[in-house]
Protein backbone atom coordinates (compact mmCIF):
# COMPACT_ATOMS: atom_id res chain seq x y z
CA UNK A 1 0.00 0.00 0.00
CA UNK A 2 1.69 3.29 -1.04
CA UNK A 3 1.72 5.97 1.87
CA UNK A 4 0.38 9.33 1.56
CA UNK A 5 -2.40 11.71 2.82
CA UNK A 6 -4.82 9.55 3.23
CA UNK A 7 -6.11 11.72 5.95
CA UNK A 8 -8.91 13.77 2.73
CA UNK A 9 -10.63 10.73 1.73
CA UNK A 10 -14.43 10.00 1.79
CA UNK A 11 -13.94 5.96 1.10
CA UNK A 12 -16.25 3.75 2.51
CA UNK A 13 -15.44 0.32 1.23
CA UNK A 14 -11.89 -0.81 0.76
CA UNK A 15 -11.07 -4.06 -0.94
CA UNK A 16 -7.51 -5.32 -0.62
CA UNK A 17 -7.55 -8.61 -0.09
CA UNK A 18 -4.75 -11.36 -1.86
CA UNK A 19 -2.27 -8.83 -3.21
CA UNK A 20 0.75 -9.67 -1.34
CA UNK A 21 0.67 -6.79 0.85
CA UNK A 22 3.47 -7.21 3.54
CA UNK A 23 2.87 -3.41 5.36
CA UNK A 24 0.85 -0.77 6.75
CA UNK A 25 1.84 2.26 6.23
CA UNK A 26 0.91 4.56 9.21
CA UNK A 27 -1.33 7.00 7.54
CA UNK A 28 -3.37 4.73 6.09
CA UNK A 29 -4.93 4.74 9.67
CA UNK A 30 -6.40 8.67 8.65
CA UNK A 31 -8.68 6.37 6.38
CA UNK A 32 -11.49 7.55 9.29
CA UNK A 33 -14.57 7.24 6.54
CA UNK A 34 -13.77 3.03 5.95
CA UNK A 35 -16.65 1.17 7.22
CA UNK A 36 -15.65 -2.16 5.75
CA UNK A 37 -11.71 -2.96 5.08
CA UNK A 38 -10.90 -6.28 3.24
CA UNK A 39 -7.17 -6.95 4.03
CA UNK A 40 -7.47 -10.49 4.04
CA UNK A 41 -4.85 -13.56 2.69
CA UNK A 42 -2.04 -11.25 2.58
CA UNK A 43 1.27 -10.78 4.24
CA UNK A 44 1.13 -7.90 6.55
CA UNK A 45 3.29 -9.01 9.60
CA UNK A 46 2.57 -6.44 12.13
CA UNK A 47 0.77 -6.12 15.30
CA UNK A 48 -2.91 -4.73 15.28
CA UNK A 49 -2.22 -1.24 16.61
CA UNK A 50 -3.83 1.47 14.41
CA UNK A 51 -6.61 0.13 13.52
CA UNK A 52 -8.90 1.24 16.84
CA UNK A 53 -8.37 4.80 15.18
CA UNK A 54 -11.49 3.70 12.19
CA UNK A 55 -14.12 4.33 14.55
CA UNK A 56 -16.52 3.86 11.79
CA UNK A 57 -15.55 0.72 11.01
CA UNK A 58 -18.59 -2.20 10.39
CA UNK A 59 -16.25 -4.84 8.98
CA UNK A 60 -12.88 -5.49 9.62
CA UNK A 61 -11.29 -8.48 7.76
CA UNK A 62 -8.14 -9.40 9.00
CA UNK A 63 -7.87 -13.07 8.33
CA UNK A 64 -4.87 -15.12 6.68
CA UNK A 65 -1.90 -13.02 7.32
CA UNK A 66 0.75 -13.09 9.90
CA UNK A 67 -0.75 -10.32 12.58
CA UNK A 68 0.75 -10.95 15.93
CA UNK A 69 0.79 -9.98 19.40
CA UNK A 70 -2.23 -9.63 21.76
CA UNK A 71 -5.39 -7.55 20.76
CA UNK A 72 -4.59 -3.86 21.27
CA UNK A 73 -7.39 -2.38 24.15
CA UNK A 74 -7.83 0.44 21.28
CA UNK A 75 -9.86 -2.48 19.30
CA UNK A 76 -12.74 -2.08 21.61
CA UNK A 77 -13.38 1.45 21.14
CA UNK A 78 -14.72 0.20 17.48
CA UNK A 79 -18.33 0.23 18.94
CA UNK A 80 -19.52 0.35 15.21
CA UNK A 81 -18.14 -2.70 14.23
CA UNK A 82 -20.50 -5.78 12.75
CA UNK A 83 -18.06 -8.38 11.81
CA UNK A 84 -14.34 -8.73 12.70
CA UNK A 85 -12.54 -11.72 11.42
CA UNK A 86 -8.59 -12.16 12.93
CA UNK A 87 -8.21 -15.74 12.24
CA UNK A 88 -5.45 -17.39 10.97
CA UNK A 89 -2.95 -15.31 12.03
CA UNK A 90 -0.04 -14.98 14.99
CA UNK A 91 -1.78 -13.54 17.52
CA UNK A 92 -1.55 -14.23 21.53
CA UNK A 93 -2.25 -13.62 24.47
CA UNK A 94 -5.72 -14.29 26.50
CA UNK A 95 -9.03 -13.48 25.42
CA UNK A 96 -9.48 -10.33 26.08
CA UNK A 97 -12.33 -8.78 28.37
CA UNK A 98 -12.86 -5.92 26.34
CA UNK A 99 -14.53 -7.84 23.81
CA UNK A 100 -17.60 -7.48 25.74
CA UNK A 101 -17.58 -3.52 25.02
CA UNK A 102 -17.99 -4.28 21.30
CA UNK A 103 -21.96 -4.19 21.46
CA UNK A 104 -22.55 -4.30 18.10
CA UNK A 105 -20.35 -7.40 16.71
CA UNK A 106 -22.33 -10.11 15.89
CA UNK A 107 -19.59 -12.39 13.93
CA UNK A 108 -16.31 -12.84 15.40
CA UNK A 109 -13.93 -14.98 14.28
CA UNK A 110 -10.35 -15.85 16.23
CA UNK A 111 -9.38 -19.37 15.23
CA UNK A 112 -5.95 -20.46 14.37
CA UNK A 113 -4.08 -18.07 16.42
CA UNK A 114 -2.39 -18.42 20.24
CA UNK A 115 -5.37 -16.63 22.14
CA UNK A 116 -6.19 -18.89 25.30
CA UNK A 117 -8.20 -18.18 28.72
CA UNK A 118 -11.30 -17.88 29.38
CA UNK A 119 -13.97 -16.57 27.24
CA UNK A 120 -15.64 -13.66 28.86
CA UNK A 121 -18.93 -14.74 30.56
CA UNK A 122 -20.64 -11.56 28.83
CA UNK A 123 -20.15 -13.23 25.48
CA UNK A 124 -20.11 -16.54 25.62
Amino acid sequence: IPGGDYGSSILEELYLSYNGISTIPDGFFQLRSVKILWLANNRISSTLSGFGKMTLLEELDLESNEFNGPIPEEMFSLVNLKVLYLYDNELAGQFPPGLSQMTSLTELDLHSNHIGGELPTEIG
